[in-house]
């Protein structure tokens, strides 16, 4: 029986003339060279341009760059529609984690929720793998490995995401699911916003939310990077310290008094010995 392997893109298309490069080499040449019968679905939003506050980026969006992605599927719908029969009144009394006036909490919804759009429609045709990624991220690295990883676990539940940045929860830039559980704590995990708050009586967020989504899924720790890329071109410098190695950076902050620059080279220390140089041999 042939593997069925999925690719979903969602979001907004900014940037992707800046990242398709990286998208071809380390990731949609490992996928052809499998032997499975790949299918690439996308949703995005109709955006023409983009002002964010928060991270300061200001731009245009030709929506046309989805026809990069030499998508089999591709989802277009018009932003805030849905957020009128969303649960985004409810989810705003449980607090600003970001404190910009929810403006970064609408946009986390948007997210999900093209997400959820994508999924759903991959899920009809019934895959093994899916491969959920952002598309106005520069993939450094070759997804291989960890692809030939996931062709072992068919017939499990497992989700594979990245080892860096976890914020007290999981990465959630990109990720591989293999199995309809795993697939659906992922991609759907928009249905889960409002019982994340309520059971932790806590405002969203994204990292978190997505580890309350995944519980009871086997999850693995890949060392695989990527970074965001502005509308403009502008590649965002991304923390890839292991997220063990920011946890001891946090309890070194609470359990010694130690100036930054010997703090700064005991976390290094312990990242290179433990986990190596998470920046070594990083694709541009």
């Amino acid at each position: 029986m042939t593997i069925k392997i999925g690719v979903c893109f969602f979001g907004i298309t900014r940037s992707v003339s800046y990242t398709i490069g990286n998208i071809e080499k380390n990731i949609y040449q490992p996928l052809e060279k499998l032997g499975a019968e790949v299918k690439k679905f996308a949703h995005f939003f109709e955006l023409e341009k983009i002002e964010n506050a928060r991270s300061g980026e200001t731009g245009k969006i030709d929506i046309n760059e989805a026809d990069l992605l030499r998508l089999d599927d591709v989802f277009f719908e018009k932003p805030e529609r849905f957020l009128s029969k969303s649960s985004f009144e409810l989810v705003k009394g449980y607090g600003d984690f970001w404190q910009d006036d929810n403006k970064s909490i609408r946009n986390l919804y948007h997210q999900l929720h093209s997400m959820k759009t994508v999924t759903q429609k991959c899920l009809e045709w019934d895959p093994d793998i899916v491969l959920f990624l952002r598309p106005d991220l520069n993939y450094h690295d070759n997804f291989s490995t960890v692809l030939c990883r996931a062709l072992k676990k068919v017939g499990s539940e497992h989700l594979f995401l990245p080892n860096w940045q976890h914020f007290d929860g999981f990465n959630d830039r990109f990720a591989i699911a293999v199995g309809q559980e795993a697939i659906k704590s992922y991609g759907l995990r928009y249905n889960n916003i409002l019982n994340f708050c309520r059971k932790y009586d806590a405002p969203l967020h994204s990292e978190r939310l997505l580890k309350f989504s995944s519980e009871g899924i086997r999850v693995s720790f890949i060392p695989l990077r990527a970074s965001r890329v502005r509308v403009n071109g502008v590649v965002v410098e991304e923390l890839f310290l292991h997220y063990k190695t920011m946890n001891f950076a946090e309890w070194l902050d609470g359990a010694i008094s130690l100036s930054s620059s010997l703090k700064k080279r005991l976390v290094w220390g312990v990242q290179k010995l433990r986990f190596g140089d998470p920046y070594k041999n990083l694709e541009k």
